[in-house]
């Protein structure tokens, strides 16, 4: 079975300074199914960057590029 909390990852080294394994911990599945299969808690980086979760989110999606990979 394929690990998409570590592709996720891969993709999200891209956008911010963390190494794989320390996005890997910090990727988590919504209470609400319906916002999601996983999610980045952006408020954890919103005093780190001084901006607010909502454009952290919007810049991270501006800099990831998808895995090739269909699913």
């Amino acid at each position: 079975m394929k690990d998409f909390k570590e592709e996720i990852a891969g993709c999200l080294t891209q956008a911010i300074d963390l190494s794989k394994e320390e996005l890997q911990d910090m990727i988590e599945k919504p209470k609400d199914e319906t916002k999601g299969d996983y999610a980045l808690p952006c408020f954890r980086f919103a005093k780190q960057f001084g901006k607010s979760p909502m454009l952290i989110a919007e810049e991270i999606k501006e800099k990831i590029t998808i895995s090739r990979y269909r699913y």
